[in-house]
């Protein structure tokens, strides 16, 4: 199976100056945990749930802020053509639930998650890239 067939196509963006309150209400509105983040054409991150948790809220910053202040950066991409098996093994790597999904012309044209791959290709799969997915890191004591 290719991920073309199990991805979601032409996600919705948000700017990276775009305030988090506005990737918040996205979110909320489509119902996910993450939005590519894009400067001009390019994609430059994903702002999380978790980011706004962890690198928003926690830190008592303001809904005001930019995403590009709070995204993750450096999203991992791979190809549409990409097989469902090798993204999956990219996200156990990587230890992510999400990837973006590049065309043969290099623009993003989807976005591929963990759930996604787990209803296509089974329990057994994905049940062992959540485990590698989910390991804690080690604190930062």
């Amino acid at each position: 199976m290719k991920i073309f067939e199990t991805m979601t196509r032409n996600p919705e963006i948000i700017h990276a100056n775009d305030p988090v309150k506005k990737a918040a209400k996205l979110m909320k509105d489509l119902n996910v945990g993450a939005v590519p983040v894009f400067e001009g054409d390019d994609a430059v991150g994903m702002i999380t749930d978790r980011d706004i948790t962890i690198r928003l809220v926690s830190e008592g910053k303001d809904l005001s802020t930019r995403c590009k202040e709070i995204m993750t950066p450096d999203p991992v991409i791979c190809p549409e053509d990409a097989d469902a098996v090798e993204a999956l093994q990219l996200m156990e790597q990587k230890k992510i639930r999400r990837l973006l999904v590049k065309d043969d012309r290099n623009k993003v044209v989807g976005v591929v998650s963990l759930g996604d791959l787990a209803i296509r290709l089974g329990r057994d799969a994905a049940g062992e890239a959540l485990r590698e997915v989910s390991k804690p890191a080690e604190p930062e004591w």
